[in-house]
């Protein structure tokens, strides 16, 4: 098979669907097909059997990863959802302290001056 030739614009190869020959002759409204199909070899269908049998592994693969990235997920919104049920604990807590002590401080700085 030659080379590819550039492509019309002149830069970089010519595109997959450019490479094959194109004669001109009458079609009659079918495209024309210049090149045979590979030949089946006698291990086609063991190869093709494997290439299904990975295609699948890769399909449950991915699946479990994903299940998995869910899980993971799953467990830090929990954890972050605890986290800001006891800070607003916290908060709460502060909030009544703070206004116990404030009317204490008014009459301490006023006795003060």
């Amino acid at each position: 098979m030659p080379a590819p030739a550039a492509a019309a614009t002149g830069y970089g190869p010519r595109p997959r669907h450019m490479l094959t020959e194109v004669t001109h002759a009458p079609t009659y409204g079918f495209p024309r097909i210049m090149t045979p199909p590979p030949p089946i070899s006698p291990s086609a269908p063991r190869a093709q059997a494997e290439k299904e049998a990975k295609r699948l592994r890769r399909v449950l693969a991915n699946r479990e990863s994903a299940r998995q990235t869910i899980l993971r997920r799953q467990a830090i919104r929990d954890e972050l959802a605890r986290k800001v049920a006891d800070l607003s604990s916290q908060n709460e807590n502060m909030k009544k302290v703070r206004a116990c002590v404030r009317p204490k401080r008014k009459k301490i700085r006023h006795f003060d001056q």
